[in-house]
């Protein structure tokens, strides 16, 4: 799994509300704005581009780690099963008695007659 790239109109839309803050910002340092104000402005816009550039492709990325490690556990859990299932259809296939065997030889015991009708001739 990959990070998909952002497309342009997310860039865009991520820019634009730091882009306002730091805008007022600048107008209320112009103006004469209380620097409680100021600082308020500043940080906001602090946030936003952490939020926008920084938080949210973290978390994208954790949930993928945590997704391969759920999967990393589950192969780990079911591969002793598939390992058993395995060996034990090797030892029924390397033995000869598949399903053509058993019918012909053990249901009817080599009688052509039989093996005939189980076959769906008369």
């Amino acid at each position: 799994m990959e990070l998909k790239k952002p497309s342009s109109f997310d860039v865009i839309t991520k820019l634009l509300l730091p882009a306002l803050a730091l805008a007022a910002l600048i107008l209320g340092q112009i103006k004469g704005s209380p620097p409680g104000f100021l600082w308020a402005l500043l940080g906001l816009t602090v946030f936003l581009v952490i939020f926008g550039f920084v938080y949210t492709p973290l978390t994208e990325k954790r949930r993928q780690w945590h997704e391969q490690a759920r999967d990393i556990q589950a192969v780990a859990y079911a591969l002793p099963e598939l390992r058993r299932l395995a060996r034990a259809f090797a030892e029924f296939v390397d033995s000869g008695r598949t399903l053509h065997y058993v019918i012909a030889n053990e249901l009817c015991q080599h009688k052509p007659e039989l093996l005939a009708k189980v076959r769906g001739g008369k």
